[in-house]
């Protein structure tokens, strides 16, 4: 692959959607639900019925009907009065979404599934809001549309297994654009995924057509274009308070003006609902870690990086000209062989051999990394400790001082080879000595960046990186994997398998006066655990406040 892009193309997509939708099927109530809310003419008995005969369905969308969202001045407890006051869309939004296989989410990790919700319900909730300003119309299938836009990440997720994960984070890490990484690592995307996963669903074509940009499958007719258009404004209002790409909101208002007629004012009053209704849908679908949206900040910020560049003739859609995130060859490798495996038909999601189940939604692990051990047995149980050595600990606190008196940034960066110890044999004896000076000397070549570097053990190396922000430290720090990686494949062979680059970045922008440098190492220690838990080369990063 060498970074080259893979071409997969239609037949591609539609095998693994009909692998996907062999191994993640909705319940017999959920398509008999869906089913009978497709005809106009719906038969409200026969959906009580139907209902019915799942209890604990039926208690989950009285509990919606009577939360929050609602605003009922009185509860409802018969299921005919809630589904008389939901309407047909809404409903199938709440059994969509209580129906998902929980095959979908198991084994995903805390972080990937809260950024997953927020950007989901982020989605849905903005599509709403602009299908109802800026068309004028009912927003229930504009909503349902933004909420099911990126399921195929699970999808994907379950059936690539760690190199998708690998993927994702990456894109989170660095602000890039997923559909763009994805069809140049993969050859497909997982919006292309998901419209297929819904058609095998039986869900309505308008619907399934909405997921795609405005332009893609030429002309459509003036209902599925405002529909289109919604769900595509609900994506950039995504990228930009959940996913802080800034250049969204010149993309996001020059949309809104093209596709609804809609001024940058209509646009902020449709901005400030969403964080509200996030909030709302979040408590009515019993969604807990999914942190608000702080649309003012991000607004001011984005108004801001507006007002420092040049404006263009000619707004570029968000991703047109992105290039392409750095892989290690080994993660590129992996991507190819999952993703061959998953077209050939394997019968098992890949996660449910290599990770312990999670819920479907927890507190993401910026805070508190998940620590969990990976079955891949050259990972080892407990990561290698760095944030306890004096030694480097006193160079932090000097680096703090500094950085504090200059008012500059400082990035703390653990980095980690698991494995090596495995070596430590007499036949490996000679790879063992040759790495371990390698690893010094590939983080010594990281000279473009004022910086003390520390070997705190023989597999760990400290960096403590001055005048330098999180973003930076997490290019630097990707930099690092992919040279490391190449070292040890020309170095080890194929023992490279059993080595992995693991690191760990925690940073601070401004450093308060009663900023204590020991949490900066702290937080830096847990993204190396939470790192080195994956089993596979990956990097962790936080911001220290």
């Amino acid at each position: 692959m060498n970074g080259s892009t893979v071409t997969v193309g239609t037949r591609g997509v539609d095998a693994l959607a009909q692998a996907a939708g062999q191994l993640f099927t909705l319940p017999q109530v959920a398509m008999e639900v869906l089913e009978l809310t497709n005809n106009p003419q719906v038969d409200t008995q026969a959906l009580k019925a139907c209902l019915e005969r799942d209890p604990a369905l039926t208690a989950r969308i009285l509990q919606v009907v009577n939360s929050s969202l609602f605003g009922l001045s009185r509860k409802v407890g018969d299921l005919g009065q809630a589904l008389a006051l939901l309407g047909t869309v809404p409903l199938k939004l709440l059994v969509l979404s209580f129906s998902l296989p929980d095959e979908l989410f198991r084994n995903l990790g805390a972080d990937f599934l809260a950024q997953y919700w927020k950007s989901s319900l982020c989605h849905a909730v903005a599509a709403r809001c602009f299908h109802q300003r800026g068309w004028g119309q009912s927003g229930d299938e504009a909503f349902v549309a933004g909420l099911l836009r990126q399921l195929g990440q699970l999808v994907l997720a379950q059936m690539l297994g760690p190199p998708y994960l690998q993927l994702w984070h990456q894109c989170r890490d660095q602000g890039a654009e997923l559909l763009v990484q994805e069809r140049a690592y993969l050859g497909l995307d997982h919006v292309a995924l998901s419209q297929r996963l819904l058609q095998q669903w039986k869900l309505p074509p308008a619907l399934v057509q909405a997921l795609a940009a405005p332009e893609a499958d030429g002309p459509l007719d003036p209902t599925a274009c405002s529909l289109r258009g919604a769900v595509w404004l609900g994506t950039l209002s995504a990228r930009l308070l959940v996913h802080g790409q800034q250049e969204a909101w010149e993309t996001l208002l020059a949309e809104a003006r093209r596709l609804a007629r809609l001024e940058a004012a209509d646009v902020r009053r449709v901005l400030q609902q969403v964080q509200e209704g996030v909030d709302c849908v979040a408590e009515a679908l019993q969604l807990e870690g999914i942190d608000s949206l702080e649309v003012e900040a991000v607004l001011a910020q984005a108004q801001r990086r507006l007002a420092q560049v040049a404006q263009d003739a000619a707004v570029q859609l968000a991703g047109g000209g992105e290039s392409l995130l750095r892989l290690s060859l080994n993660t590129q490798q992996h991507l190819r062989e999952s993703l061959n495996r998953a077209l050939q038909g394997d019968p098992q999601p890949v996660l449910r051999e290599t990770q312990e189940e999670e819920p479907r939604c927890a507190n993401p692990p910026e805070t508190e990394p998940s620590v969990r051990a990976s079955a891949d047995s050259s990972c080892p149980t407990e990561p290698l400790e760095g944030a306890s050595d004096p030694r480097l600990r006193e160079l932090v606190h000097r680096a703090a001082w500094e950085c504090r008196a200059r008012r500059m940034p400082l990035s703390v960066m653990l980095v980690s080879l698991s494995g090596l110890q495995q070596l430590q044999v007499p036949e490996h004896l000679p790879q063992y000595r040759v790495l371990q000076r390698l690893v010094l000397a590939s983080c010594r070549r990281l000279d473009w960046w004022p910086k003390q570097l520390l070997p705190v053990r023989d597999s760990l190396v400290a960096l403590v990186l001055q005048n330098c922000d999180r973003s930076q430290a997490v290019q630097l720090g990707y930099d690092l994997i992919h040279l490391l990686r190449e070292v040890c494949s020309r170095t080890a062979g194929q023992l490279a398998q059993r080595l992995h680059v693991h690191v760990g970045i925690a940073s601070v922008e401004m450093l308060p006066p009663n900023f204590e440098p020991g949490r900066l190492l702290e937080s830096c220690q847990r993204c190396l655990n939470a790192a080195a838990a994956t089993g596979m080369d990956h990097l962790k990063s936080i911001e220290c406040y």
